[in-house]
């Protein structure tokens, strides 16, 4: 009987067309409630509800919220982590926002990382933006754009205002020439991995080796070191002719660039 409600449950929800946009993937009844307040709202009216933040950042719920912001709903969204134990009952990393929906909004209010009531009065963590700058910082998802400050949400919005989009899905706008990154899983791919260097064979990168602004960070000490990987000191990065040693090369015919793209970078998911 349980089973059958469940799968009953599930197909309602997917197939009814009462959830168009967030009866999809990895349901879950937060969202579907989000959804329903957002059509049951007055057009005059306001709906508020205590939600996870995810309901703003997740992929699955990314079609709800671009919504929110294509259709000028969102009035604020105001995020908590319950560090300090606002919820006693919830684990204390769990985050939740609360977030306000409305018709005709053309600024929305938002504040991230707060861990308790009393940080709503400083304006410093607060921020807004239009839902046309929102479409510019995120315009392949339309999510909530997370920044501690104020400062960090301007700097953001201007920079992305001021210049061109890096790479658009809906049009497949690409005014910086950008190409399509290629990654290997260490586990799922792990059959393409040898252990030495083969001739048509390219060295794979996994994300310790490399740093934001180091492309020389870490290094393995030789091709059998099974341990951890040791830095780059200064002295060394002196040498123009140094390279990092990779653990693993991978064929060069996996890399092999397509039609599509001009250039492929090789990384791992360590």
């Amino acid at each position: 009987m349980a089973k059958r409600l469940a799968e009953a449950s599930s197909i309602y929800v997917r197939e009814s067309g009462r959830y168009p946009l967030s009866g999809r993937g990895d349901v879950n009844t937060y969202a579907l409630f989000a959804e329903h307040f957002k059509n049951m709202t007055s057009p005059r009216g306001r709906s508020g509800m205590i939600v996870p933040t995810n309901i703003a950042t997740d992929a699955t719920t990314a079609p709800f919220f671009s919504a929110l912001v294509k259709e000028k709903r969102l009035v604020q969204l105001i995020d908590f982590e319950n560090r300090e134990a606002i919820f006693l009952s919830v684990h204390r990393s769990y985050k939740f926002c609360l977030l306000t929906l409305g018709h005709n909004v053309s600024l929305a209010k938002f504040s991230f990382f707060l861990t308790n009531t009393g940080q709503l009065h400083e304006a410093e963590r607060q921020f807004t933006l239009t839902p046309e700058q929102i479409a510019k910082i995120n315009p392949n998802t339309l999510t909530a754009p997370v920044f501690r400050s104020k400062k960090d949400a301007e700097l953001t919005a201007k920079i992305s205002q001021d210049h061109p989009i890096l790479h658009r899905e809906s049009d497949g706008a690409n005014p910086w020439g950008c190409s399509f990154m290629y990654m290997f899983h260490m586990s799922n791919d792990s059959h393409l991995f040898v252990d030495s260097f083969l001739d048509e064979y390219l060295p794979l990168y996994e994300a310790k080796l490399f740093q934001q602004y180091d492309h020389r960070w870490s290094t393995y000490r030789s091709t059998n070191d099974t341990a951890d990987t040791i830095d780059i000191n200064r002295e060394q990065k002196n040498t123009p002719n140094l390279e990092v040693m990779p653990r693993y090369w991978v064929p060069r015919a996996e890399v092999t660039c397509s039609p599509l793209c001009r250039r492929v970078e090789v990384e791992s998911l360590g």
